[in-house]
């Protein structure tokens, strides 16, 4: 993947990124997120960060032998 290239990749201003940075150092960037998700339901925390997990993938580890785990985070969701 080519970022220079890619005339359809928004550019990421100061600003966007200063607001970044505060959210990843701030007390609690997951529960920060997962609330913005669907605000208007009440409650369901667990369920909010494991969707926004869920949105943001996780991270594939590479194992000392060069075997590698994906970093998929796998949720199910039921409801009555």
């Amino acid at each position: 993947y080519d970022e220079e290239n890619d005339k359809n990749s928004p550019a990421i201003t100061d600003k966007i990124e200063q607001q970044l940075m505060e959210i990843a150092n701030g007390e609690d960037p997951v529960g920060l997120l997962g609330a913005s998700i669907a605000p208007e339901i009440y409650g369901h925390e667990d369920i909010k960060k494991a969707l926004l997990l869920q949105l943001v993938s996780g991270c594939t580890r590479k194992l000392p032998d060069g075997m590698r785990i994906r970093g998929d985070i796998n949720i199910c969701l039921m409801g009555d």
